[in-house]
């Protein structure tokens, strides 16, 4: 028998031509599930290191998951981002697994999604799994001095982070997001908000954490939204704010390479589908986001990163030495000549050439609003 499902928050995102997606691992046996070239979804599992194919058997045997299998025959083929959402939706809430993207080299489908804990082949996770992580680590430590009894977590999507956040420091939470359809935790209220034009729908003082992963690069105003997250905390509350890391030595390269950072590209002109770069209009380095949280009230604010890149490492042994040695002729012309840098704002400029923000995938900030707010 399979452990009870619950319904399981998904969120999704292209790299080059491939997908990968995330939910809780509930299941022990793992399965995977193949985008289909043709008008249904099909299922094959894998166990004890041999696959099984509902329609084409890979090694051979029997399909673990056949009348599954054929539970998924309705899936429309997905060549869009939305049939692409509901495959995964479908399947995942099903069986509340790890995912990955792989190659099947008998199928006539290549791509696959897969489980992780069978796996050869190393391929990228969500990045919203290491996020989420740190998010709910950088609580649980603040946690120690400023008991969270009441959280908000600003678009919240499917409502992975909600998840995480609820099994630590119980239900009290809300979440606030410019739709509803995407949340996938069934007694979780959504408060609809459009944060390019109003502000947050909560009294002053109301909550004890505010996190927002990977929302600020999509909004026109993220100051305004800073500010409104400052009012909406209690005094000592901590916030918690992702987005893409713009700094770190692969995004640098690209940006000299092509004139646009990481994650950040060409967007249409005219047209609100922007799809080309996930909806990102709005790159925001860490000095930008510590200054506007800094203005905003807040104190304590410091950068952290979800996880080093391992072609950044490599890459930084090369760019090392340059990147010190002119980094320090610019910080003496910028206190001497510019008068640009003084005692306030020098750990943040120090910050933006440390091995954290030369390497990080993403940039997570963490600050607190002041017990004694002037």
């Amino acid at each position: 028998m399979y452990p009870p499902v619950h319904p399981a928050a998904i969120r999704n995102r292209s790299v080059s031509n491939r997908t990968a997606a995330f939910v809780p691992s509930r299941m022990a046996i793992p399965l995977f599930a193949r985008f289909p070239l043709g008008k249904s979804a099909r299922i094959a599992a894998r166990w004890n290191g041999k696959s099984f194919c509902k329609y084409r058997s890979c090694t051979g045997g029997r399909p673990f998951f056949a009348a599954n299998a054929d539970a998924l025959q309705n899936i429309s083929n997905p060549r869009t981002i939305g049939g692409t959402r509901e495959l995964i939706g479908n399947i995942f809430l099903k069986y509340l697994q790890f995912f990955r993207l792989r190659k099947c080299q008998n199928s006539p489908s290549p791509t696959l999604l897969v489980s992780p804990s069978t796996n050869p082949v190393r391929l990228p996770l969500m990045s919203l799994v290491k996020i989420h992580q740190k998010a709910l680590e950088l609580a649980t430590e603040h946690h120690k001095s400023h008991p969270i009894e009441t959280f908000l977590d600003i678009g919240a999507g499917c409502g992975e982070l909600v998840q995480l956040l609820r099994a630590k420091f119980g239900n009290k939470s809300s979440v606030c997001d410019y739709t509803d359809e995407l949340m996938r935790v069934e007694d979780q209220k959504v408060d609809k908000a459009d944060l390019n034009t109003e502000g947050l729908p909560y009294p002053d003082n109301t909550f004890d954490l505010v996190t927002t992963t990977e929302v600020i690069e999509h909004l026109e105003h993220y100051r305004e939204t800073l500010r409104e997250i400052f009012r909406v905390l209690k005094p000592g509350g901590l916030c918690v704010l992702s987005t893409p890391n713009i700094l770190n030595i692969n995004s640098r390269l690209r940006f000299i390479w092509f004139g646009y950072w990481n994650l950040f590209g060409p967007l249409p002109v005219r047209n609100s589908a922007l799809y080309s770069t996930g909806g990102h209009i709005n790159p925001v380095s860490y000095f930008y986001i510590a200054h506007s949280l800094m203005d905003a009230g807040f104190d304590d604010v410091r950068p952290h990163i979800d996880k080093p890149q391992r072609s950044g490492v490599f890459k930084l042994l090369f760019f090392w030495l340059p990147i010190k040695l002119f980094g320090a002729r610019a910080w003496s012309r910028e206190v001497n000549r510019f008068k640009t840098i003084d005692k306030d704002n020098a750990p943040i400029v120090k910050a933006m050439n440390s091995t954290d923000l030369l390497t990080g995938r993403t940039i997570i900030t963490s600050s607190v609003k002041p017990k004694q707010v002037m």
